[in-house]
């Protein structure tokens, strides 16, 4: 018996001491696990965007106070996406979605220890609220507008106009892009250099001149601005500004080293891209540089493998595929290209829009048709991307879709005389004649060869004095036009 009970002493102590060891480990990985989230917790920039504040009658119609905040949200996703950055941003999520931890038993939340940590530390977290103002009684979605306050130090308070005939995706984007003009001003001035250059710049400058931490982005960013419109000294310095902030900044490098290769300096491109291959030898971008300088040098061989180790670096982008697609237009390997290029994202238009053209050449017009589909179907609220689709539904022979696209560019691009201009053919080819004539006394400003379809419009309709008046005035601003033979034709006839 006291052998037993001896045996058993030591059975529970050996268990106490498992006991023991386990909680201790569990403690010791808990431990282990939780304090790189708390460090990460603490130093990361982070922004909580809290409900926002919603008049009964617009809520009872879906649009509520978290409603909102998520809207806001999706603004500033769409504002990242517009911005096409590497640059890291701020990490901004509103408060419906976030994920409380509480420890059990013990009425602390994980979120509330590191809120107090931070402030122990001086750290703040930025919110942003805020509530939509009724301009006047009834409130009406169209007349209401948001006023946005940014909570960090200080408070920032920010009036956006009323919402009025925009979508609510529109509404919001514009919202975060002035959010993001507080927080990040360098992400919204990526996000609207397109849409708004003016204020991009001025955006941009303004990074600079204040030595702002984000100051060799804003520089390469004003480079590239500078490359768009060929100013090529102008976005050398800008590149040279950037590398100066910062020696290893890799889209400097890459972009710079594509500059050169634009003013065919190979050999400088070909240094250059090579130093940006020697800080980030797994990324995509600097193989992309190195074959846009071999093109540059003429050699074509080794600009397509530069290529091909740049489409295999990144399995992901299409972009390698694309440029090898544009580079053997002429030859077999194109097609194949631009549809890589499309499985790897099918939405990159610039693939879409090599596969159109390659059936242009073929005089495949209802291929192209098919394919210019898609691009109308990524960019519904593109003039250009109807303009092109219109065009080859008229090389289709489909004159009745061809108008309908050009309808829809003339409603997105409403002073485009070019496109006033072609649509009015196609509605005088039609029958027509009243509209046609209105769209063309438009389009003559901008396009004076509009003068001569105006001419025969109104043949058409049994107008001959204006007719001849379009005529005559057509051929004093179109001497050198083919068709003045045509028209000093139909100028006599009319006369006679």
């Amino acid at each position: 018996w006291e052998y037993l009970k001896s045996a058993i002493d030591r059975m529970d102590s050996a268990a106490s001491f498992l006991r023991t060891l386990a909680v201790n480990a569990a403690f010791l990985l808990t431990f282990a696990v939780v304090l790189p989230l708390i460090a990460i917790e603490l130093v990361q920039s982070r922004a909580i965007i809290e409900p926002i504040s919603v008049p009964g009658d617009i809520a009872t119609l879906g649009l509520t106070s978290d409603v909102a905040a998520n809207r806001l949200w999706d603004g500033l996703a769409d504002a990242a996406q517009s911005a096409r950055t590497d640059k890291r941003q701020l990490a901004v999520l509103p408060s419906s979605r976030r994920i409380q931890f509480e420890f059990p038993d013990a009425g602390l939340s994980f979120d509330s220890l590191i809120h107090h940590v931070r402030r122990f530390l001086g750290l703040t977290d930025t919110r942003i609220g805020g509530e939509f103002v009724c301009e006047s009684a009834p409130c009406s979605r169209e007349t209401m507008r948001l006023r946005i306050r940014i909570v960090t130090g200080q408070t920032v308070a920010i009036d956006l106009p009323p919402v009025g005939a925009q979508s609510d995706r529109a509404y919001f984007k514009t919202a975060a892009l002035a959010v993001l003009g507080e927080l990040d001003p360098f992400v919204a001035a990526a996000a609207q250099i397109d849409s708004a250059p003016d204020l991009a710049m001025t955006r941009l400058r303004r990074i600079v001149a204040s030595g702002h931490p984000d100051a060799e982005w804003a520089q390469n960013l004003i480079g590239l601005a500078a490359m768009k419109q060929t100013k090529t000294a102008e976005a050398l310095r800008a590149f040279d500004a950037a590398l100066a902030i910062d020696s290893n900044h890799l889209p400097a490098l890459v972009n710079k080293s594509l500059l050169l290769s634009q003013t065919g300096d190979a050999a400088g491109a070909e240094k250059t891209a090579s130093l940006a291959a020697a800080i980030a030898p797994r990324d995509w971008r600097p193989w992309m540089a190195r074959a846009e300088a071999a093109f540059a040098k003429g050699d074509s061989q080794a600009a397509l493998s530069y290529l091909d180790q740049a489409a295999a670096a990144d399995p992901s982008s299409p972009w390698p595929l694309v440029r090898k697609g544009l580079a053997t237009m002429d030859g077999p390997l194109a097609e194949a290209a631009f549809r890589a290029a499309l499985d790897r994202d099918p939405d990159t238009v610039e693939a879409h829009v090599g596969l159109a053209a390659l059936a242009a050449r073929k005089q495949d017009y209802a291929q192209a048709v098919a394919v210019y589909r898609n691009i109308v179907r990524l960019q519904p609220d593109d003039p250009k991307a109807h303009t092109a689709a219109a065009g080859f539904h008229v090389l289709a022979g489909q004159r009745t879709e061809a108008i309908a696209e050009y309808r829809r560019a003339l409603e997105l691009a409403p002073q485009d005389g070019i496109v006033m201009h072609r649509l009015a053919q196609l509605l005088r080819d039609a029958g027509e004649l009243a509209e046609a004539e209105a769209l063309l006394l438009q389009a003559v400003a901008q396009v004076p060869a509009a003068l001569f379809d105006l001419g025969g419009t109104l043949q058409r309709a049994g107008q001959s004095a204006r007719a001849r008046d379009a005529y005559v005035q057509f051929l004093a601003k179109e001497p050198d036009s083919p068709y003045r033979p045509i028209a000093e034709a139909q100028l006599k006839r009319l006369s006679n």
